[in-house]
């Protein structure tokens, strides 16, 4: 009787549902578990049909579960009762058939584990495995020492591979191309939870590409480490974009500080020019003087005045050869230059600017434009200082358009670069190709790259003009003349 008492106090007390049925079946007994999460009370449960507690919902299911109760003896699996309230129940239930010492079925007693927060659990992790195998990201999962675990699509695209199963199991260090720096790394992770910097990873093809890393120390909740995980970001070409626009930044600011190098200098050799010809004149016409005069002292003739208008005209030389100075050119290859294959390759380097100051940059009708016999750096430089005019005048709040097209005509090609970044005051339209002249705040701009543009355009032998409506945006026309072969080419192109 005592060991009676304790079975149903443990029956009573227990987490989980239990119930007994008979045949029908129907209700005889239920714990407290049981009705609670059913939502009744024990009394209200007795004499149940199992087909009343499913308000008959669940009829078909429920028939072929006793059909296999009956025929095997028990049953267990995942089931959907109803709430009194009307709600699903997700269960997990187990049931066993009763029979007399004879072996005749009498009833059945059933387990049942209320599946409602693990269903809520098995969901939110299916939800996070879909997110991280469908993440642009590359996530790489391993063990402590890097044996990894887990690749996502995106990790396994990454390294050149077709199929997860030629990643897994290996070391981390084996995709690195410095073996000793990705052993480090994997310490620093092991040491102090974390690590974020760049790597140099080698694809299945052998190639190498530099991935951006943000590697994690996972724990379990008794804070032992038991995992590494980390996020992967291919940047190859991001970093070839910043390394590119560099150096056009570079060239430009070569290119400006010679422009700036040649105003300065041809304002100097214009302001001296003619205060030393005066210099040089009088000189002249005292030595001649004094030349018809007898008594004036030869030594003072030779050696003072002629001294004197030589060093004249050595200064006169100086500031010529300072003033052509920067006028100079090393290394010029002219070729014959394809304008759509330039428009993109800057583009391509001012792509993060534009990004940052919310300018969309368009390429449109260029396709089959004739080429243009020039210096192919002269070009850069030119639809590097507009396109980044453009860029500087944009305000970063609004989204802007700057498109770049072009046309073939009278023997010569036209450029167009519209934006909508707000125009050019009436006040600074004659200005804005004056050299150091900008509107821009202190520190931010030279007042070089328009006035290097006209400069570019003026050696090509074309034309630039500007349209603009203040407060919505600003056209550039840049004409450039074909020469006779690349226009031969294209009207071949054209038949």
């Amino acid at each position: 009787e005592e060991q009676i008492l304790k079975l149903s106090s443990a029956v009573e007390q227990s987490i989980d549902g239990i119930t007994m049925c008979d045949l029908q079946p129907q209700i005889l007994y239920a714990n407290n578990a049981y009705a609670q999460m059913h939502g009744y009370t024990v009394e209200e449960m007795i004499g149940m049909s199992m087909g009343d507690l499913h308000n008959n919902k669940f009829g078909k299911e429920i028939d072929e579960i006793v059909d296999t109760i009956r025929m095997h003896g028990a049953w267990m699996g995942e089931l959907e009762h109803l709430r009194k309230d009307g709600t699903i129940l997700p269960i997990y239930l187990s049931v066993t058939l009763l029979k007399t010492d004879d072996g005749v079925p009498i009833g059945s007693i059933g387990i049942c584990k209320d599946m409602t927060e693990y269903k809520k659990t098995r969901k939110d992790l299916k939800i996070r495995d879909v997110a991280i195998e469908s993440s642009i990201n590359g996530i790489i999962i391993s063990d402590i020492e890097g044996q990894i675990t887990y690749v996502n699509r995106s990790c396994v695209k990454m390294g050149g591979y077709e199929d997860e199963k030629e990643v897994l199991g290996r070391n981390i260090v084996d995709f690195c191309e410095d073996k000793n720096e990705a052993l480090e790394i994997i310490k620093t992770v092991r040491k102090e939870g974390r690590w974020i910097g760049e790597l140099t990873t080698v694809k299945k093809d052998g190639y190498t590409i530099l991935v951006q890393i943000h590697a994690t120390l996972v724990k379990d909740e008794n804070h032992e480490p038991i995992a590494m995980m980390a996020s992967l970001v291919d940047i190859t070409e991001s970093r070839r974009s910043q390394e590119q626009l560099n150096k056009f930044r570079e060239k430009m600011s070569q290119t400006e500080q010679l422009a700036t190098l040649g105003t300065l200098s041809a304002t100097i050799a214009h302001e001296l020019t003619q205060p030393l010809t005066v210099i040089r004149l009088l000189l002249e016409n005292t030595l001649e003087r004094l030349q018809r005069s007898l008594s004036f002292p030869p030594e003072v003739l030779e050696k003072k005045l002629v001294d004197s208008l030589n060093q004249v005209s050595n200064i006169v030389s100086i500031t010529d050869r300072f003033r052509n100075f920067a006028r100079r050119s090393t290394d010029r290859i002219f070729r014959n230059v394809d304008l759509k294959d330039i428009a993109r390759r800057i583009v391509r380097a001012l792509a993060e600017s534009a990004r940052r100051a919310n300018i969309l940059l368009h390429i449109e009708d260029m396709d089959g434009l004739p080429t243009v016999y020039m210096e192919e750096r002269d070009l850069e430089q030119l639809f590097f200082a507009i396109i980044n005019n453009a860029i500087q005048a944009a305000d970063g709040e609004n989204t802007r358009l700057f498109v770049i097209s072009g046309i073939a005509k009278n023997k010569c090609v036209e450029l167009r670069f519209s934006d909508n970044c707000g125009g050019i005051a009436p006040e600074h339209i004659d200005r804005i190709f004056e050299p150091f002249f900008t509107t821009k705040p202190r520190g931010t701009g030279t007042g070089l790259g328009l006035c290097i543009v006209q400069d570019v355009i003026s050696r090509a032998r074309g034309k630039v003009r500007v349209e603009s409506v203040f407060g919505e945006g600003s056209t550039f026309f840049v004409t450039l003349p074909i020469n006779e072969q690349g226009l031969s080419d294209w009207f071949d192109e054209q038949k």
